[in-house]
């Protein structure tokens, strides 16, 4: 039988144990990290540690290797759960694979790599989430919230898709599994574990990418000027950092949203409650919250962004498309000119 040929290997690494303490993860906020033991499972129908299915470590560079038609060689995490809400977090290099997991909440999570279209992610052998990635460093966070039943995969940042919860206890896995995947390599880095945390909330610096055009909230023209404009644009990473934002919590649920070339906030010109006001930057702190907003989830990655003075959306006038199109508030309606992704630098 196949489970009498199969050697298994395990090789315990043993973290501080029984210590926590509050960091900033990727994604969300309030997260508490931990450091749980791990086990390097090494498995295999007629292979060892020193053959086929391998692991190692050099730098924090964490690499899993099948070279044979192995079954796995994959970190088990040893931090079942069974609520509450937990987020892995890790950096990843597929460098080959076919249909090879890479990331595991076991056991109904599974990012899955293909080699197809420059090397692409999966959930399982389903929705598709990146491709071009083949030995391109990438940003892999799960977040499983156990009490309403799902786990959300983000790449880079990006909200990607919801998988719907198996049967626990849970845990975390990394590494290449798969049955028949000769040469099945991964490398991981960072990885971290969070629990306890929320999936909304924000800190840090963000692009603002409207959801029906896929452009940037950007300053016109990188101006440091109060009163500057604001519209969309198509996103640069190249500086001026004008198409990027800070985020910061003034409490309450409500947060300034600073421009990271400027410094200056965005803002609802002169105060207005009207719909069709524009939306300009000026310095923060006046006597109006017309400079602070709050950030509502919509599922999916979105968000509606609400002015505290108000209570309109941040929206793309007319449902404009093109680089350029002005940025003001309106009513919520519910369009995908008015809902945003948030993704984090």
């Amino acid at each position: 039988m196949k489970q009498s040929m199969t050697l298994f290997r395990c090789l315990a690494f043993v973290a501080v144990g029984g210590l926590s303490f509050t960091a900033h993860a990727q994604i969300g906020s309030g997260w508490t990290e931990y450091f749980p033991t791990k086990s390097i499972q090494l498995w295999g129908p007629t292979r060892d540690v020193r053959g086929g299915t391998s692991y190692s470590n050099s730098g924090g560079v964490e690499t899993f290797t099948m070279t044979d038609n192995d079954e796995r060689a994959e970190a088990k995490v040893n931090n079942n759960y069974s609520s509450g809400m937990q987020q892995f977090q890790g950096e990843l290099k597929a460098n080959y694979g076919q249909g090879t997991s890479m990331h595991q909440v076991f056991k109904f999570v599974m990012v899955v790599y293909y080699p197809d279209n420059g090397g692409e992610l999966r959930q399982h052998s389903g929705t598709h989430m990146i491709s071009g990635i083949k030995g391109v460093w990438v940003r892999v966070n799960t977040i499983h919230n156990v009490a309403a039943g799902y786990c959300d995969v983000y790449i880079n940042g990006t909200y990607e898709t919801r998988v719907n919860q198996g049967a626990g206890p849970w845990y975390h896995k990394y590494g290449v599994y798969n049955a028949s995947t000769e040469g099945a390599q991964s490398q991981w880095r960072n990885v971290r574990y969070f629990k306890d945390g929320s999936a909304s909330g924000f800190s840090g610096n963000y692009r603002i990418v409207a959801r029906h055009s896929g452009k940037a909230v950007v300053v016109q023209s990188a101006s440091l000027a109060d009163g500057a404009n604001v519209f969309q644009y198509t996103y640069t990473s190249a500086t001026p950092r004008n198409d990027e934002w800070e985020i910061i919590s003034v409490g309450s649920g409500f947060y300034r949203i600073m421009n990271r070339h400027s410094g200056k906030a965005l803002v609802v010109q002169s105060a207005s409650t009207a719909d069709g006001a524009d939306v300009i930057q000026w310095t923060y702190g006046g006597s109006n919250t017309n400079d602070e907003w709050s950030i509502v989830d919509l599922g999916g990655g979105y968000y509606r962004i609400v002015n505290r003075n108000s209570g309109k959306v941040l929206n793309v006038s007319g449902s404009g498309t093109s680089d350029g199109t002005n940025i003001d508030q309106w009513s919520w309606t519910g369009g995908s000119n008015q809902q945003f992704q948030l993704i984090q630098l």
